[in-house]
């Protein structure tokens, strides 16, 4: 009797034709759909979505300095991520960096520091858009960006005076060169994964995809929806190591992939078979079960990944 008004028929047509509409765009402007539906996604609705988009293969773009905004947007059928997106970075930054922008794109990272400096940009705020790879199509190496911040930072406070005006004539004093610096793959995409909460330029596992695939593991984010003995391939970020009343050893391991992060603990009869295997960096294959009850997951065994 609850649905004669609980649910009735009005609301049963309403969704019915939502349904449908949705189901139009998705199959026939999906990255239009995706990008909509990530810029207004909760956290977990979030994750779901973009494990989705990479299972339809539809490419995800980091931000860009010079085409990014507040919400996702397209480029050539790619997913753009906004800068709003990256840490440390408020809805106002991102007024003020578009605000900057209307005048014309930043030609590089002294260009970007000398224009922004008005608005108060810290260091702290530019070191999370280059990890967040938001300066890749101005100089695609991360590294040498970093560390030519102070550089930057210097120069800026060489030519603007104190209200973030230019004092003196940037022809008068030419910008520094970038000094290049060698890109270290993974700690680029850890460091990605920290400021937007999933690595979106790459994965240290796609180079084991097929192995991973054989295996039948499933990734971090899709633990909490099993219920039973799973297989998880994973990269140690760090290891916490204790000893037991009964003195005897255990751990707790931080594992990464490019969805999530999750920790595990790791029992003194597990720990006995696996000790020599736990190293940061590492890529490790994790047998376990699920306690869906107790929100709990029990680690059976973990395994070094071998080469592929």
């Amino acid at each position: 009797k609850f649905a004669n008004y609980g649910f009735n028929r009005s609301h049963s047509v309403v969704y019915a034709i939502f349904t449908c509409r949705m189901a139009y765009l998705k199959a026939h402007y999906p990255e239009e759909f995706y990008a909509s539906i990530l810029s207004n996604a909760s956290l977990n609705e979030f994750n779901n979505t973009v494990s989705e988009i990479k299972a339809l293969k539809i490419n995800l773009k980091c931000p860009d300095i010079n085409k990014s905004g507040v919400k996702f947007i397209l480029e050539n059928k790619n997913i753009v991520f906004p800068l709003s997106s990256v840490k440390g970075i408020s809805g106002v930054t991102v007024n003020n960096i578009l605000s900057e922008r209307q005048s014309g794109p930043f030609l590089d990272l002294f260009d970007f520091v000398i224009r922004m400096s008005k608005y108060r940009f810290n260091d702290i705020q530019l070191k999370n858009l280059i990890d967040a790879g938001a300066f890749d199509s101005i100089e695609p190496s991360r590294a040498s960006l970093r560390g030519n911040i102070a550089n930057a930072l210097i120069y800026a406070e060489a030519v603007l005076d104190d209200k973030g005006l230019l004092a003196i004539d940037p022809t008068f004093l030419p910008k520094p060169t970038i000094s290049k610096i060698e890109d270290n793959y993974l700690d680029n995409l850890n460091r990605e994964f920290n400021v937007l909460g999933l690595m979106v330029s790459g994965s240290p596992l796609d180079a084991y995809k097929q192995k991973i695939k054989e295996l039948g593991a499933i990734k971090l984010n899709q633990i909490e929806n099993t219920n039973n003995n799973v297989k998880i391939v994973g990269i140690i970020k760090s290891i916490k190591r204790i000893t037991t009343k009964s003195n005897k050893q255990m751990a707790f391991v931080t594992v990464y992939d490019d969805t999530s992060e999750k920790e595990f603990t790791i029992f003194p009869s597990a720990y006995e078979k696996s000790s020599t295997l736990l190293s940061k960096d590492n890529i490790v294959i994790i047998d376990g079960y699920y306690q869906f009850a107790k929100r709990e997951f029990n680690v059976n065994s973990i395994v070094k990944m071998e080469a592929k």
